[in-house]
């Protein structure tokens, strides 16, 4: 704006005017421009995320999401902390080391014991299914968490997938080849060859976390280079989207937008004391807790008396769900039908 001032020096407060104007009015991108707007982003992420992808397919999608956006006039798309691959290699990482410990302290503890003493422990484990993981707990006493993968693969036991409180058909089964085990001799074998699993699997796990910092480093050089030699079209900088539909009117009556009855923190307390669920704030955003861990960065609306979680990539799940006794249900599928989840209260 300097340069302008100094260049229209004495000319008609008019022409001032309307330079004044054309320098602060922001272009607007056509439908096309908006979508490889839109689609350089969409790749841009998935470069960044996908675990599935080689180096070079990372490298040719992240070069040419930078130049898309450069070019169009959109601020980088490149994360300035950690890329979502990472996060996601941290998070496994970070959850078989846990499983590691767990399943070694658990080993110690059967084998400290007589047969006897070992046969009462296993009957006193409660086992439940959590998504690819099996819990053991027992009253009174941490828990144990173990992959189920590597508990299937020990144990030759093909597992059922249970959901929080319901069916409990296939733990028992597990329970039941714990105790043939034990009653064979077999059990603290196999226990010692499911730590050797889990210990390999962390090992593997911090190798790739390793490399991903080698692949996080070059694909934002990469990223760098190709928006540095890339030149903005003329008139595009700072370009904004095209609205293909007008705005919606926001209205003052929540109940349009959210339910009230949902705003608040609701938990589900499981044996070991770990909580899971929601935290639905009035703004619209959410929190999601899984385990006592607290992810933000979630956004809720109900539409046609469906709950909508949003995540930070705009896509959404929809839930049914209701109330019943002071506690909230929401409907998952599960084993292609729809069960209601545990009972969430609320804190």
């Amino acid at each position: 704006m300097h340069k302008v001032y100094k260049r229209l020096a004495g000319l008609l407060i008019l022409i001032l005017s309307i330079s004044a104007y054309n320098a602060f009015a922001q272009k607007v991108l056509n439908e096309q421009e908006t979508q490889w707007v839109n689609e350089a982003y969409e790749q841009l992420e998935d470069a960044l995320s996908n675990p599935g992808l080689s180096q070079d397919e990372r490298i040719r999608m992240v070069e040419r999401s930078a130049k898309t956006l450069k070019e169009y006039g959109q601020p980088s798309g490149f994360p300035e902390g950690d890329i979502p691959l990472k996060r996601f290699m941290k998070e496994n990482f970070d959850k078989a080391s846990e499983q590691y410990n767990d399943v070694n302290a658990f080993r110690q503890d059967l084998a400290k014991m007589q047969l006897d003493a070992r046969m009462k422990f296993i009957n006193a484990v409660q086992i439940e299914m959590v998504e690819d993981e099996i819990k053991l707990m027992i009253p009174g006493k941490p828990g144990y968490d173990l992959s189920k993968d590597l508990v299937q693969t020990v144990f030759d036991w093909n597992a059922v997938e249970g959901f929080n409180e319901g069916e409990m058909g296939d733990a028992k089964a597990l329970k039941k080849l714990f105790l043939k085990s034990a009653e064979t001799g077999k059990l603290l074998q196999q226990m010692d060859q499911l730590f050797k699993d889990h210990q390999f699997n962390m090992q593997e796990l911090n190798r790739d976390l390793k490399m991903v910092d080698q692949t996080e480093a070059q694909l934002r050089k990469r990223y760098e280079l190709a928006e540095a030699s890339t030149h903005t079209f003329k008139g595009y900088e700072g370009a904004g989207p095209k609205q293909s539909k007008p705005e919606p009117v926001v209205t003052q009556s929540i109940s349009i937008s959210i339910d009230p009855a949902l705003i608040g923190t609701w938990l589900n307390t499981d044996a070991t004391r770990t909580q899971s669920g929601w935290q639905f704030n009035s703004d619209g955003t959410a929190v999601q807790y899984i385990r006592d861990k607290r992810i933000p960065g979630w956004k809720w609306e109900v539409r046609g008396g469906m709950l909508y979680i949003i995540g930070g990539n705009n896509k959404s799940e929809d839930y049914n769900y209701k109330f019943e006794g002071g506690d909230l249900y929401m409907e998952v599928t599960l084993l292609g039908k729809q069960v209601w989840s545990a009972p969430m209260s609320k804190m």
